[in-house]
């Protein structure tokens, strides 16, 4: 009877909300996992570096998309910002990471058909959560730039993989393109959203992979005898590290504007809390006097 009234009187245990927060954290677990795997299988057990005919240039790009993406996880965690916006943001990243962490596992196997799903959706959900990429207030930290430099590499490198993708499939279906835009027009709309990433927002990070998805790309146009693609490849990937450069050089000097401003409005603050202490030592001063 006894064991019976305190199995009524004892509170039940309840399960915490699986909130945005904790589906970020475990999300940076299994990526960061399944990246540390993904270099040492390739370097302790010599696993070759290539991807559909590529020089292993795209492997470092995969690795290196999954960095940024962490980075940009552990920023969104820190700062935490409250709102909708915020926590669908925290969510959709939360998504990407475990789409990349699958796309890693699935690198080097033969299922195409299964990597090249997970790539448009991680294509779409990082597109989604791009949008949502809005600075809170007018002195942005270095955080948010982060996190806007980790979604773009992960674009960048699902757009990529997924133009590797596609010429797999036309190998292997007809041995032609079955795309309605030809190689040529696809490299020009690489090069294009990559300008745009470069002069709209600043995206160093999305014109950097671009630039390397490029040139991987002109070396496999260059093994296969098309030197026209393999010209504009070069001439588009020249363009997108230039952009880089660019739009790295635009984000140092808007961070050195911001805390420019983050430090004048501390120190006008700090004078009139200076002020403020000095009225009322008067006002002490002449009431103690009367």
């Amino acid at each position: 009877g006894n064991h019976l009234s305190k199995l009524r009187h004892e509170p039940m245990r309840t399960w915490r909300p699986l909130t945005s927060g904790r589906c970020l954290r475990v999300s940076i677990l299994v990526l960061s996992a399944t990246c540390i795997a993904s270099v040492l299988s390739r370097i302790l057990w010599r696993k070759p570096c290539c991807f559909h005919g590529t020089l292993g240039l795209c492997s470092w790009m995969m690795e290196g998309a999954g960095l940024l993406q962490l980075l940009a996880a552990r920023e969104e965690l820190r700062c935490q910002y409250a709102g909708s916006c915020y926590a669908r943001r925290r969510s959709g990243l939360a998504m990407a990471l475990l789409l990349h962490s699958l796309c890693v596992m699935l690198f080097y196997s033969d299922q195409a058909f299964s990597r090249t799903m997970l790539l448009v959706a991680e294509l779409l959900v990082l597109t989604c959560s791009y949008q949502d990429l809005t600075f809170a207030g007018a002195c942005p930290e270095l955080g948010e730039y982060v996190v806007r430099a980790g979604a773009g590499a992960g674009i960048a490198w699902a757009c990529i993989a997924l133009c590797f993708e596609a010429q797999h499939f036309a190998k292997q279906a007809s041995g032609s393109w079955f795309l309605p835009l030809s190689p040529l027009a696809v490299v020009r709309g690489l090069a294009l959203a990559a300008g745009l990433a470069v002069f709209t927002k600043y995206d160093w990070a999305f014109a950097t992979l671009m630039s390397m998805g490029l040139f991987e790309m002109s070396q496999v146009a260059t093994l296969e005898g098309d030197a026209t693609c393999a010209r504009l490849c070069r001439l588009c990937s020249a363009l997108c590290a230039l952009g880089a450069l660019l739009a790295l050089r635009c984000t140092w000097r808007q961070l050195k504007r911001a805390n420019r401003r983050r430090g004048d409005s501390d120190s006008a603050e700090s004078v009139d809390f200076s002020i403020k202490r000095v009225d009322s030592s008067i006002e002490n001063l002449g009431s103690g006097w009367g």
